[in-house]
């Protein structure tokens, strides 16, 4: 069985590195970030900016598998 990325990848013939769908952290009771989707393509840079407190820290420790998500199951 196929997930949705793996179909959307195999039909575009994209080739994401990194794809997220729904990403949400929550730190007593209150989103650090919620709802994240984000494809970065092979070969690209990617840049993530923001204001401090935005999130940016938290999304990229769930990238690096150092938070828990929360799932929308």
């Amino acid at each position: 069985m196929t997930s949705k990325i793996e179909e959307i990848d195999t039909y575009y013939n994209i080739g994401y590195v990194i794809t997220t769908l729904d990403l949400s952290v929550k730190y007593g009771g209150r989103y650090a970030i919620k709802d994240i989707n984000i494809n970065i393509p092979r070969n690209s840079i990617t840049a993530i900016i923001g204001p401090s407190g935005s999130g940016k820290t938290t999304f990229l420790r769930c990238l690096n598998r150092m938070n828990d998500l929360i799932s929308k199951a």
